[in-house]
């Protein structure tokens, strides 16, 4: 391809904001999210510069600039059952600059959205607000000719709604279960990311060394059994990676304590489906699972036929 070539450029730009943003994401210091101002004091003349320094997650169109440790905080947290606090700053560059602030607040038993909208035939403004009971995660690609995948995390009063039923019905006289649904976040992600993280992410410092890791919480197609994965960065680097085999779980997250502490929450397939709660250890370099009394090792090194391909593209999964 020539260098005279606009499109030559084009992919030039386009890997150096990659790279940015990937490298933004990695060494995002610990902001303390400062909510004081009033959502009424954020309609106009506040840029997507302060809402970073004021701990918003910032969100342009469809690509996530800042705030993914926050937000992911405040999941995993609220997964608990933990009350919480977060705020969206949403812009759409290409369509007219224009922005939104939404302010989510869980309270221990259902989330609270409020922010301002306009109506869709005057234009008037008015402060919406909003209740649910659930905020469900869906890794999913809305277009079948281009099947690049997305995050979303859509607020529900389901446990059953996904971001693909939500988007069909918005097509569709469908309603139940998307007649009280919100979309409050999501973001393109890359293949390697809907695989190794389809379960979901977390920060914390798993092995004790005092820097924290971030975590992937993902699955692995195997043949006949049931088999996830846990990944660890450190600092852009591959740091652990372990493959375990258990029973059949419906789902699976990760849920964190106040004390910072990351477990892993299984749901499974009997009935009733029974929660298991593991706990999350580092032995001799290896993820040691421990679900009550019983330590659940990771499978053999040799028998981890996918470790080479994350190895590989460690660049394109973080």
């Amino acid at each position: 391809m020539s260098y005279r070539n606009p499109l030559f450029w084009s992919v030039i730009v386009t890997i150096i904001t990659c790279t940015i943003l990937t490298a933004c994401s990695l060494t995002e210091q610990s902001i303390k999210p400062d909510y004081k101002l009033k959502l009424e004091d954020l309609k106009e003349n506040y840029s997507a510069e302060q809402a970073t320094a004021d701990g918003y997650v910032v969100i342009d169109n469809s690509t996530l600039l800042a705030g993914e440790k926050i937000w992911v905080d405040f999941v995993n947290s609220t997964a608990q059952g933990r009350q919480a606090h977060v705020r969206i700053y949403q812009s759409y560059s290409k369509q007219d600059d224009s922005y939104r602030v939404k302010d989510l607040r869980y309270d221990g038993e259902k989330y609270l959205l409020s922010y301002y909208d306009r109506t869709g035939d005057t234009k008037e403004e008015f402060l919406f607000q909003g209740e649910y009971k659930y905020l469900n995660r869906s890794i999913y690609s809305w277009s079948k000719v281009n099947p690049i995948p997305a995050e979303y995390y859509l607020l529900s009063d389901s446990e059953d709604a996904t971001a693909e039923g939500y988007l069909n019905s918005l097509l569709s006289s469908t309603h139940k279960p998307y007649n009280n649904c919100h979309m409050i976040y999501s973001r393109t992600v890359d293949n390697e990311y809907a695989k190794r993280a389809s379960y979901g992410v977390a920060f914390c410092d798993i092995d004790k060394d005092g820097k924290e890791e971030k975590c992937y919480l993902g699955w692995e197609q195997t043949s006949g059994v049931f088999t996830f994965t846990l990944t660890a960065y450190e600092n852009r680097e591959l740091e652990y990676y372990n493959m375990y085999r258990t029973e059949w779980y419906h789902s699976l997250r990760f849920v964190q304590a106040e004390n910072g502490k990351l477990q892993i929450e299984g749901i499974n397939q009997n009935s009733p489906p029974e929660t298991h709660i593991f706990d999350i250890t580092v032995r001799k370099g290896v993820i040691i699972l421990k679900l009550g009394n019983t330590e659940i090792e990771p499978i053999k090194p040799e028998q981890q036929t996918a470790r080479d391909d994350i190895i590989n593209g460690v660049w394109r999964l973080i």
